[in-house]
């Protein structure tokens, strides 16, 4: 459901957070918080993009929960799985993630910061 999250922060940033598109999709995240998966992506896609999205997915998704207001287990959830994924380093990398590259560390860290950011502000 990447359209559902990237759909909810084009609307609160143009401010419709009264229509009837921005409410069904708070409350469809808010029902939805497992940051484990990212809905809509099948596995049986021959490009795997399940697993390809994996950075952009943590960063969209946080900032489109955080936006709605909504509280849960995603925060925390989101993030220890930065914190296990974060090489000795410093930097994130998805050896998967080639198709957008998130093979190359600093797109991953991109994303993983501003997952990161928004955790410490929300």
């Amino acid at each position: 459901m990447r359209r559902l999250r990237d759909g909810l922060l084009a609307l609160h940033a143009l401010g419709l957070t009264d229509s009837d598109a921005y409410k069904d999709a708070v409350q469809w995240l808010a029902k939805n918080q497992n940051m484990n998966t990212i809905d809509g992506l099948s596995s049986h896609d021959p490009e795997q993009w399940y697993q390809v999205m994996h950075y952009y997915h943590f960063a969209v998704r946080a900032e489109a929960m955080s936006a709605a207001g909504i509280e849960g287990p995603w925060s925390d959830q989101l993030t220890q799985m930065l914190i296990k994924e974060q090489q000795p380093d410093g930097y994130y990398v998805n050896p998967l993630g080639g198709v957008n590259k998130e093979d190359d560390p600093l797109m991953a860290t991109i994303f993983a910061v501003q997952a990161q950011r928004v955790l410490v502000h929300h």
